[in-house]
């Protein structure tokens, strides 16, 4: 059984001993703690259990950046690979790889989940979601701005298909079977290409064991899956003009470029995926430590993350 510490932190996360309209709006549906590499906590809401596949909406863009480390580690793709597109013979030739996984491509973008905005646009009428994408005219020179873009990591996804031969099964083929991973559904567009940005499907362990890869630096019993520094660089900030606060590649950061921290109660190295509606992958690597929080959350104003990941922390630190 874990610790008083870690239960109490668990119910905070659930909003434990709140009103019942507060712990509905929270949404918390899985938390999953793993310690040193053993689950030490784990809980589940009414209706879900260890075997309960959730959607991880954006949190398939983290991964994303894991199969391409995987291209990386088997020569198949390099961070300064540009001309990645034959119909990009305009100055969309000049964008590389690592300019995707920072989302500084430069390609047009509109995240706002509207009628008629390209993310909507994208995932709900379009075949080919790479193809329309990548379509969309230059609005900044490649590597000048950064801008969260499901488009862009579409985009990537085109190009990690293209350079592995991979289909719908790039996913399995590159990274869960390695990892034992049986649950993970990743959902495809009409063309046969993952919808990286948006649609895997794990269970809260399974996603635990994401971010226990992540924080293993790429290796996995006894194999280097990434590059040694794959992990380092993709969660490094670098100073850009943007719109993101600690965007690294693919990845979100706790440590800005300047030094400053997205989230002070939380250890400088910390760095997470994060999905629509309260999914997070939170790894921290000082801690030896992955935290994995699933739920529904579309009008909570904050899932309490800093608080209970930093009583975490402090009662795991410990043992």
């Amino acid at each position: 059984a874990s610790s008083p510490a870690v239960e109490a932190a668990l119910d905070a996360a659930f909003g434990v001993g709140s009103p019942a309209d507060q712990v509905q709006r929270l949404g918390t549906r899985a938390m999953v703690v793993v310690h040193h590499g053993r689950i030490v906590a784990e809980r589940y809401a009414p209706g879900f259990t260890p075997q309960t596949r959730q959607l991880g909406w954006s949190m398939g863009k983290s991964v994303t950046a894991l199969l391409a480390g995987r291209l990386a580690q088997q020569g198949k793709l390099s961070l300064t690979d540009d001309h990645l597109r034959p119909e990009w013979t305009d100055a969309r030739g000049q964008i590389t790889v690592e300019q995707l996984l920072r989302m500084t491509s430069g390609l047009q973008w509109d995240e706002t989940y509207d009628l008629g905005t390209p993310i909507t646009r994208m995932l709900y009428l379009e075949p080919d979601m790479a193809r329309y994408a990548a379509s969309l005219p230059s609005a900044h020179a490649p590597g000048s701005y950064q801008q969260y873009s499901s488009g862009t990591t579409n985009v990537l996804c085109s190009v990690l298909h293209q350079r592995s031969g991979l289909g719908a099964d790039l996913g399995a083929r590159l990274l869960f079977d390695d990892l034992g991973i049986g649950s993970a559904v990743w959902e495809p567009d009409a063309a046969g290409h993952l919808v990286c940005s948006s649609y895997l499907w794990a269970t809260p362990r399974d996603w635990a064991t994401i971010g226990q890869f992540a924080l293993q630096k790429g290796r996995w019993q006894g194999r280097q899956l990434l590059p040694a520094d794959w992990m380092a660089r993709t969660t490094t900030a670098v100073a850009v003009t943007g719109e993101e606060d600690g965007f690294a590649a693919h990845w979100w950061v706790n440590a800005r470029p300047d030094g400053s921290l997205v989230m002070p109660g939380l250890p400088r190295d910390t760095y997470w995926a994060s999905g629509h509606d309260g999914q997070r992958v939170i790894v921290i690597p000082s801690s030896d430590l992955v935290i994995v929080r699933m739920g529904f959350s579309p009008v909570a104003d904050d899932l309490g993350i800093e608080r209970w990941g930093h009583d975490l922390v402090g009662a795991l630190s410990t043992s």
